[in-house]
Parts: C-alpha cells; structure tokens; sequence
C-alpha cells in the first residue's frame, strides 16, 4: 500500500471520525477502522490528533441556548460567533463532505437516471418548469425530476426533493407522478410531493390524488383530497393548511413542533455548506415559527436562543450543533 503523507492521513481520520461519531457505524466498519488504526503509528497520531480537535469543541466558550434565551433583555451575540482558524479544518470538513456524497452515490442504483433527469435544482434554487401539455411544476430547492410523457400517459419520476404539481386537465392520459415505488395519480389539478431521505409526503392544495403502490398487495391505494396531505413512513392522512403547504415557493418556511433534526434538513436545503447535529439526542427538540429561507441567520438565532444545544462554526460554512 503507498505511503499516505500527513495531509492524506488526516482527511481519512477525518472520515473515520465522521463515521464512528455518527451513531450508525456497522460492525464491519468497526473492524476496517481498527486495521485502519493498526496500520501505523503515524494513523494512530492522525486520529488522535482529530479526535482531541472534536472533544476540545465542547471547551469552546459556546453558551448553552436556554441560558440566552432566559435574558431577552440583553442582546444576544452572534449565533456562531468563534471560528476555528486551523488551516486543514476547511480540507477536513471537504473531505467529509466528499466522503458522504460518494457514499450516497455508490448506493443509489437510480444513479445514472439521476444524472441524466431532465431537472435538476441547487441549494436555494427554485424553479418553475412548463411542460409540453401546459401543466406546470414549481421545483423546491435540491429537487431532481424526470418528465415522461408518451402518446397516451404523462408520467413524471421524483428522484428527490420537493415539487408542486399544478396539472393540466387531460382525461386521455392520465398525469402520474413516481416516487419510491408509489404512483400519485391526479385526479385533479394541484398537489405537492416531497421526498427527502426515506420520507415521502404528498399534500393536496385542490380537488384530489390517488396514492397505489403496485404490485403492493400489502398497501390498499389511498384518496388524499384537498387540505390533507398521506405520509408514507408510517401510512397516515392528516389535516393540514393549503394555505402554508407551499409556502417554500415565497420563500418562507412554516415549522409547527417540527424535530430539529427535519429543520437542520431544510436549512441544509437552501444554506450553502452544511449543518451538522452531532449528537443524535437532540433530533427530537422541537421548533415552531415563520421564517424567511433567504435569512437562515434568523432561524439559526431562534434554535440558538431556545434550545438547549450548542453551535459551533467550521470554516464559517460548517456549523456543528452538539
């Protein structure tokens, strides 16, 4: 095997780091870190040498959330206001960005259809896209789709993302969407679905979708009709507002009691770099408010302010909360 020299050494503690802090490290991930470690002093010298970095965050002068938000009096400081300056922080925290997204694709057998869908948006970029039979489709910011249309159907494949449907009426080919198994008939004319990670969500705005899984005998097709919206995981029908459902399309973000681990998702969404939760308790603190997804200072402040986390920024793109 040939020689590593520090700098390589250091991204792959980086990675190693990454994913035994991350809390689903594998058994054989366990033992390939070990051979990792046993290849050398210098491999040993570079973990530790991470490691000691991680720990030595919670000794940063970082104050706890709750104890800013008990003194609204006083002017709060910046969300995150100390900066790590060490020169190879900004290569590790690229190298674990690398590491993640290499990982995604290698997993994802929708690979190559994914690189060639037809629409494919940024961080913070919305779109709206019209479709050769006058249906329109608002795409949310990291969303990928793929338009199929034939001479008798008008099928659309969600890879991920988020996308509001608005359909043109044609009762000769039906308008169906595609999405992790499922097939989102219209029935009507507006409609959102959204697909991040293993959560899918379709949310009615006018008239109604019919939700089937074929060849599913296991899952009875659903009606979800206007001011609903069915979750997939687990299979639910709730009542919601249309009148926030789309509210990313105005640049605004609704949160009601939501897991701050799905608020970190959405900020990740539209916030160039990334927000890490580095302690997997606190997915479940809550988060309520309005907010403006082209100002994600604000809402970093209110998690700042009211939760009992801490925040600290990496290379002033990454942010760890722990």
């Amino acid at each position: 095997m040939p020689k590593r020299n520090p700098e390589q050494l250091e991204d792959e503690a980086l990675a190693w780091l990454v994913r035994s802090t991350s809390g689903a490290m594998s058994d054989g991930q366990a033992r390939q870190l070990a051979d990792w470690l046993a290849e050398s002093p210098a491999h040993r010298e570079a973990f530790a040498s991470v490691r000691q970095l991680w720990e030595g965050l919670g000794d940063l002068q970082e104050r706890p959330l709750l104890r800013a938000a008990s003194n609204p009096t006083k002017n709060p400081p910046p969300v995150f206001h100390q900066t790590l300056r060490k020169p190879r922080l900004i290569g590790w925290a690229a190298a674990a960005s690398l590491l993640l997204a290499t990982a995604l694709l290698i997993a994802n057998p929708d690979f190559w259809q994914v690189w060639h869908a037809r629409y494919h948006t940024e961080v913070g970029e919305l779109q709206t896209v019209a479709l050769a039979d006058g249906s329109t489709v608002h795409l949310n910011a990291l969303t990928t789709l793929d338009p199929r249309f034939s001479g008798n159907q008008r099928r659309i494949r969600l890879f991920d993302g988020e996308a509001e449907f608005i359909v043109s009426k044609d009762k000769s080919r039906p308008f169906v969407v595609e999405v992790d198994g499922y097939e989102i008939t219209a029935l009507g004319t507006d409609f959102v679905v959204k697909k991040h990670g293993q959560g899918l969500a379709v949310t009615m705005l006018e008239s109604a979708v019919k939700v089937s899984a074929p060849p599913s005998p296991n899952f009875t097709p659903r009606v979800v009709k206007a001011g609903q919206r069915w979750s997939a995981h687990p299979s639910a029908v709730v009542d919601i507002n249309p009148r926030t459902a789309a509210a990313w399309r105005h640049h605004r973000l609704i949160f009601e009691s939501e897991p701050l681990a799905n608020v970190l998702g959405e900020i990740n969404r539209y916030r160039n770099g990334h927000v890490f939760l580095a302690n997997p308790a606190l997915a479940g603190l809550k988060v309520s408010g309005v907010f403006n997804s082209d100002r994600l200072d604000v809402l970093l402040n209110v998690i700042n302010k009211t939760l009992p986390v801490k925040s600290v920024a990496l290379a002033g793109r990454y942010v760890m909360l722990y």
